[in-house]
């Protein structure tokens, strides 16, 4: 998530819950939990638009992570309870 806010973006395994993170395919990579496919995950990481996987990262991040989303979520989960 820090990554993301930074404007960077990310790489995770398919194994474990961080594939939820990366859900926007224009600055998440998701690798299966091999050498051989996290070597092809970075390396499309790497080979990807700096500017494109900033701008996409960022906003990602503001849509789901931000303060603001983060406060409503638990202002709705109160009100729930």
């Amino acid at each position: 998530i820090e990554a993301l806010s930074a404007g960077r973006g990310i790489v995770v395994t398919s194994r474990g819950g961080l594939q939820g993170i990366a859900s926007e395919p224009n600055c998440s990579w998701i690798s299966p939990p091999t050498i051989e496919g996290l070597r092809a995950r970075l390396t499309e990481a790497l080979a990807s638009d700096p500017i494109r996987v900033t701008q996409f990262a960022v906003a990602h991040w503001r849509s789901k992570y931000s303060m603001p989303v983060i406060a409503e979520k638990y202002v709705e989960f109160w009100q729930y309870v």
